[in-house]
């Protein structure tokens, strides 16, 4: 099984209105996500609802990825509030 993860991915940078990052969402696979973290090998962060990574794209944008942990997430408000 191949666990499939929605992650924001910036088409390009401005300075006024909403962030692009946030109208346009990606799917990446588990793998891929495990790739671009390098096998999840950097924290950034730590929440209630679990671990950050950081991760870069093939194309070079920085991302940070949210690792949930089953047993402290306590659902979408918790995951937006962090």
């Amino acid at each position: 099984n191949i666990e499939r993860t929605e992650a924001s991915v910036p088409q390009q940078l401005g300075t006024s209105g909403p962030s692009p990052a946030l109208e346009k969402r990606h799917a990446f696979t588990y793998a891929e996500v495990v790739a671009m973290t390098k096998n999840f090998a950097q924290v950034i962060g730590r929440g209630g609802s679990g671990i950050v990574y950081y991760g870069c794209l093939e194309n070079g944008c920085k991302v940070a990825v949210k690792k949930l942990n089953k047993r402290f997430f306590h659902g979408d408000k918790q995951f937006a509030a962090e």
